[in-house]
């Protein structure tokens, strides 16, 4: 995580890059910190109530109570119990140790705990992209502020939460460009690793990775296949042993943003928005549009990832059928209302009204 120093720094004594992931870490947990801080003083579980929070903690519970086989439980289907894998599966088993805790404040940490990797891991990624420790903080702090982040906290699903292994595998791919070959097949074996936490962040990784690419020598591009293709191998396994669930039509359609509900959300017209568990809907026009503006301080470098976000959130409308017209309400006169009042108030207060204790 610490930038290597070149001869040109070392010889000059240039240490302006020593702000490093060090640094980034600390400056993130204490905004995680500060921002969860007046839940703790509730009690309970991190979460609304209502939601699918005791699902998240039972997920957890589950991969720690079976290690080393954090797929197989015996509480279903006693006494032969059942293989079932739970996403988010890799982060499940590197927080089991935090279940010591006790259920509540073990899966409290936890989700903190991914809150924080997240951000720090988008940091990184923007530091290395950028060579800015500044522009790293700032997409750092985005990340575990925005509403989006706040509702999967709320809604009680880890599996959103989780998003630490995209960044964290890009800035690996990216650093590997040029590194020793073992960066290389870590880089690989990674991408194994975010589709073991979500599929969906896997699929929706993919279009990212053309970005970080260029670059590789032909060495660290063989030693990246090899990961890969480890990876897969094991991902392979891991599916094809386990029960993995399979969306019907129904679920396919559900599981995509609906304008609708992003609309009415902007409108201020939704009191309880987890309940309608469409996290990917609740990205405040505020956030896409500063980041929109910060892509134009250098859009010839921010172009790339600026028309990838956009592939993303069209990809993320799945194949919602009335999101056409949605779309051309949206951008229309909203009937008495002042559409654009109404949107900072709600883009401003959306915080306030994420996590609360069960």
């Amino acid at each position: 995580f610490f930038k290597q120093k070149t001869a040109y720094e070392i010889r000059n004594c240039d240490w302006s890059s020593d702000v490093c992931s060090s640094d980034l870490a600390f400056a993130l947990a204490a905004l995680v910190a500060w921002v969860h801080a007046p839940l703790f003083a509730q009690g309970g579980f991190l979460g609304a109530a209502g939601t699918d929070v005791l699902r998240g903690a039972w997920g957890l519970d589950h991969a720690a109570r079976g290690l080393p086989l954090p797929f197989w439980t015996g509480r279903i289907g006693f006494p032969e119990g059942v293989k079932i894998l739970i996403l988010p599966a890799l982060s499940s088993i590197l927080g089991a140790p935090l279940t010591l805790l006790g259920p509540a404040a073990g899966y409290d940490a936890w989700i903190l705990a991914l809150s924080w990797g997240t951000g720090l891991a988008t940091a990184v990624l923007v530091r290395l992209l950028s060579g800015s420790a500044a522009a790293g903080l700032l997409a750092g702090a985005v990340t575990v502020v925005q509403p989006m982040h706040l509702l999967a906290i709320t809604d009680g699903t880890p599996e959103l939460v989780a998003f630490w292994g995209v960044p964290a595998a890009l800035a690996l791919t990216w650093h590997a460009r040029d590194a020793d070959r073992r960066w290389a097949v870590a880089a690989g074996l990674a991408w194994a690793g975010v589709a073991l936490d979500s599929p969906y962040h896997a699929v929706f990784a993919v279009p990212f990775v053309p970005l970080v690419l260029p670059g590789f020598s032909r060495s660290n591009a063989g030693w990246l296949a090899v990961g890969l293709l480890a990876g897969a191998l094991l991902l392979g396994a891991a599916y094809y042993g386990l029960p993995v669930g399979i969306g019907d039509e129904q679920r396919r359609g559900g599981n995509a943003a609906q304008l609708a509900v992003w609309w009415q959300w902007e409108a201020g017209q939704l009191q309880r928005p987890w309940e309608y568990t469409l996290a990917p809907a609740f990205t405040p026009l505020t956030v896409l549009a500063g980041g929109v503006v910060l892509a134009g301080l250098h859009p010839r470098r921010s172009l790339p990832w600026v028309l990838v976000g956009i592939l993303c959130l069209v990809l993320a409308l799945g194949e919602g059928g009335d999101n056409p017209a949605w779309a051309a309400r949206y951008l229309g006169p909203t009937p008495g209302r002042d559409r654009k009042s109404t949107r900072l108030n709600s883009s401003h207060s959306s915080v306030s009204r994420m996590p609360s204790s069960a």
